[in-house]
């Protein structure tokens, strides 16, 4: 076993956030996300004391210097501080149709909004919408605040955005003279890039940098982002805990990187694997003997990995990262939790503080599924999943791409890929999978691709079952290394949609999950861990369950008055034919009355235009589709 740790200060260096694990999970040490939780004026948590500095934009006006409230003004600054405004209503630009109003608790009296949607906005009566794309920077700074009665100082906001298409432009940052010098800007990540996030509680303790200054100021900077909106409200000081040890996360990684799947081949597992947590001291005493515990289920609830690691002290108000890299030697095929759990003299197990110290997860060891995300492995109250498709965004017409990542720890045999459809997903449209060096995806080049299957449409039972699998002529062998799995959809979203789910459950890193949009020819980083998996050797020669009418033959093809369909039926029941255009449009219907064994229908083709046409043909319990050409 093998122990490393790393402490620092709260309020530090600026970090980026795009991992999960390792390295990159430091980036998310600042965001101090909790659930929405609202506290009556004057109070705060059981554990901590009461606020003694509010800010809930009750009578604000803004005016050209900022936002003037009773409290003072809030001053703005940088090339598009003027962004910065008092609303009520969110943001209402290019690309902000459907996003909600925050539900702030206090939004009646309206909050602070920097609306770059609506900045970038050049004409949203164009389709697509003009939109500018500028990198747009804006501050805004509170009115001077004394905490020279304050040591100890707890700040509390809410806040709700969604930003696209870069990393995160949220920062907020703090400063004990007046604005003369600041903190590091310290990033507030929404949980997902171009998702619209919940009203939300960030809660630090900020001792270290405005305890006791009589000139201490709060500064929020949305920096270099284009799109769409971050707004604040209830901003709060008051008092913390005397001990408060707080355990944010913990983290799994079976190749210790910055990657963490929810499903690993039993081939793709190393040795050892890293567990992890980052643990906060959030009271203003420093906490003594502080100590992580790991604890590893099987399914069957046994305990098979147990180890308890020690910290000496955690002084306030800084944070510890404790890594385990643990032996992998006691798992097998199955599913596994994980509990990670923090305590310390000042917090004890069992204490009735002790509700933030612990934290669960969940993974599966598979004999050869390999999935980034956890859907269905995840515990079903923290489980969170989106989708995306090709009508997600203008302009991404035929040919959008999506691609998830996966390191190949061990030379891994790949037959195909496992899809998770989304509730939208429309029969009959055309995709194909491929797999692709992540250097060229990196590059944007996405048409070099290591292997490709053939075309695949979309059946009425995968649309059902919400999953499809798509195999290669032959197995691709994958050596050691990094590769994406795609999806490519070969309609555009005016004819046939096609959307993926989006597990949002775990950060992913930012190359977690990656689209193409063809209409930019450009490839972005716009999801977390879409649900494209990669099938292992113990998939070889299983393929989709075959639904398909026995002796389903159709003729003459090309055909130019009538069409004649022979099937073969396992019992009497009623069968619809439907001719659909290459757009997925209805032409004709007819439905039939089938009887045991052989049946023949003819299908007159008068009124139908020359060109290629879907043929489907659906009973109960199958649905075959087919291609054919009418020439007269």
């Amino acid at each position: 076993m093998r122990t490393r740790y790393l402490i620092f200060g709260l309020i530090g260096a600026a970090l980026s956030a795009h991992g999960q694990t390792r390295e990159a999970i430091r980036g998310q040490v600042l965001d101090q996300f909790e659930p929405v939780r609202f506290h009556d004026l004057g109070t705060i948590g059981a554990k901590g004391g009461g606020f003694f500095w509010e800010e809930d934009f009750s009578g604000a006006q803004n005016g050209a210097g900022g936002v003037t409230t009773a409290n003072g003004q809030w001053a703005v600054s940088g090339p598009n501080g003027a962004v910065w405004k008092h609303g009520f209503s969110g943001t209402n630009g290019c690309y902000s149709t459907g996003i909600p109003n925050p539900t702030f608790a206090t939004a009646s009296n309206g909050y602070l909004i920097f609306d770059a949607d609506s900045a970038n906005c050049t004409d949203p009566s164009s389709n697509p919408p003009g939109f500018s794309a500028t990198a747009l920077t804006g501050t805004i700074t509170s009115p001077i605040i004394d905490l020279s009665a304050q040591p100890n100082v707890l700040l509390e906001f809410s806040h709700a955005a969604r930003w696209c298409c870069q990393s995160s432009p949220l920062f907020v940052a703090l400063s004990g003279d007046g604005g003369t010098t600041w903190s590091a800007d310290i990033a507030v990540v929404s949980p997902a890039i171009n998702v619209n996030q919940q009203a939300t509680t960030v809660r630090l303790n900020v001792s270290s940098v405005i305890g006791g200054a009589q000139n201490a100021r709060i500064r929020f900077n949305w920096a270099n982002g284009t799109a769409y909106y971050w707004a604040v409200d209830d901003i709060r000081l008051g008092l913390p805990a005397e001990n408060d040890l707080i355990l944010d996360f913990g983290y799994i990684s079976h190749n210790s990187s910055n990657e963490e799947y929810g499903r690993v081949p039993i081939d793709q597992l190393q040795p050892t694997m890293l567990f992890g947590a980052m643990v906060r001291n959030f009271g203003y005493q420093d906490q003594t003997n502080v100590s992580l515990n790991v604890n590893v289920k099987n399914s069957a609830n046994e305990t098979v990995i147990d180890e308890t690691e020690q910290l000496a002290t955690l002084p306030s108000p800084d944070t510890a990262f404790i890594d385990l890299q643990l032996g992998t030697g006691p798992l097998e095929a199955g599913r596994y939790s994980v509990t990670f759990e923090a305590s310390s003299d000042g917090e004890q197990a069992g204490a009735p503080s002790f509700n933030t110290n612990s934290v669960s997860r969940r993974f599966e060891i598979t004999d050869g599924l390999y999935s980034l995300d956890g859907i269905g492995v995840h515990f079903a109250s923290q489980q969170r999943v989106t989708d995306i498709g090709n009508n997600s965004f203008e302009g991404a017409d035929v040919d959008f791409m999506m691609l998830t990542y996966y390191d190949i720890t061990s030379t891994m045999t790949i037959p195909g890929i496992e899809i998770l459809f989304a509730t939208g997903t429309q029969a009959n449209a055309a995709i194909y999978v491929s797999l692709h060096d992540t250097a060229d995806v990196f590059a944007g080049n996405v048409d070099s691709p290591i292997a490709q299957s053939e075309i695949y449409d979309i059946t009425q039972q995968n649309v059902t079952s919400k999953r499809g699998r798509v195999f290669f002529d032959e197995p691709v062998e994958l050596a050691p290394g990094a590769y994406f799995a795609a999806v490519r959809m070969l309609v555009s979203a005016t004819e046939q949609v096609v959307r993926i789910q989006d597990d949002e459950t775990v950060p992913q890193p930012f190359y977690g999950s990656m689209i193409y949009h063809p209409g930019d020819d450009v490839v972005y980083s716009n999801g977390n861990a879409f649900a494209i998996r990669l099938l292992g050797d113990v998939y070889i020669g299983v393929e989709e369950h075959d639904r398909s009418f026995a002796g389903l033959n159709v003729y003459p093809n090309p055909s130019n008055d009538q069409l004649t369909v022979d099937l073969t039926s396992e019992h009497s029941e009623v069968v619809r034919m439907q001719l659909l255009s290459a757009t997925g449009v209805e032409v004709l219907s007819e439905a039939i009355s089938v009887v045991p064994g052989q049946n023949r229908q003819q299908i007159a083709l008068d009124g139908v235009a020359n060109g290629l046409y879907l043929l489907r043909v659906s009973g109960s319990e199958h649905e075959s589709v087919l291609r054919v050409a009418v020439q007269h």
